[in-house]
């Protein structure tokens, strides 16, 4: 597995891509619209062909989303799962609500090695289902 990121930058959040899952940190009092999220299953379908994926939201920033269009990001079939990396317990109890709008697993934590492992063990997992 390739350990160094790609970084990509969109005007409203900054990525580090690895071989089968981003990173993601949405800048400072962003709110995440339609027109964000097209913009984000653009570079996911760009960055990760048909391959399985994960993501992880690095949420250490104040930002809004709207839950309405997390279909839009859930519509991408090769992604897998969703770890959010909380800082408190707040963005920990607002992953929690926002887990209802995904089909596919979304897990809150609370460090980034927890992040790296769910969706590590996650697309190890979905590999062997293959």
């Amino acid at each position: 597995m390739n350990n160094v990121p790609r970084k990509i930058s969109l005007d409203f959040i900054d990525y580090l891509f690895y071989e089968n899952y981003a990173i993601g940190v949405v800048k400072e009092d962003v709110f995440i619209d339609f027109d964000k999220y097209i913009q984000i299953k653009t570079l996911f379908a760009k960055e990760f062909k048909d391959k399985p994926f994960a993501y992880i939201s690095n949420r250490k920033n104040n930002y809004h989303v709207d839950v309405s269009n997390f279909y839009k990001i859930s519509e991408n079939k090769n992604l897998k799962g969703v770890a959010i990396l909380c800082y408190d317990k707040t963005n920990y109890r607002k992953a929690i609500f926002q887990k209802g709008f995904f089909d596919i697993p979304f897990l809150p934590f609370y460090t980034m090695e927890e992040c790296e492992g769910f969706v590590k063990n996650l697309l190890k997992e979905k590999k062997a289902d293959l």
